[in-house]
């Protein structure tokens, strides 16, 4: 069971990949993250982001692994106290090398985490969602 990780100060930002145009929409201001950004399957116990102050620590921009998923759209990001203030808390979920899996599945991510839902039911999933995405900045979009 992940917990929240007091390591991880409320002003670090969290960095998430945004992948499908469902998680990034067209809005009469311009360009906003959707609450299917945060959307995962019950069965996951949080949502998978960087933590910019990790990437920072290891000499990389904020923005550095875009592209790195297939696909990519657009990176956001939101606050640890946002997603304190949403889901469960923060907590830094660093990925080993995966030869079993292709791609960006298969490398190591030192600088990952997860904003943690833990056992929070379907519809506290969608609020947190729905509230993360409110909050969330974009930081880095595919040219249009």
């Amino acid at each position: 069971m992940r917990t929240d990780d007091p390591g991880i100060l409320g002003s670090h930002r969290l960095v998430r990949h945004l992948v499908t145009p469902l998680q990034i929409v067209r809005s009469p201001e311009g360009m906003k993250i959707s609450s299917q950004a945060f959307i995962t399957r019950k069965e996951h116990v949080g949502i998978s982001i960087d933590l910019e102050c990790l990437l920072i620590a290891n000499g990389k921009q904020a923005d550095s692994r875009f592209g790195t998923l297939r696909d990519t759209l657009a990176m956001g990001v939101v606050t640890a106290d946002d997603a304190r203030q949403t889901a469960q808390g923060v907590a830094w979920t660093p990925k080993p090398l995966d030869e079993t899996k292709e791609g960006a599945a298969r490398d190591a991510n030192p600088e990952h985490g997860e904003i943690i839902l833990g056992d929070m039911g379907s519809s506290a999933r969608r609020k947190a969602s729905r509230a993360l995405s409110e909050r969330c900045k974009i930081i880095r979009q595919v040219e249009s």
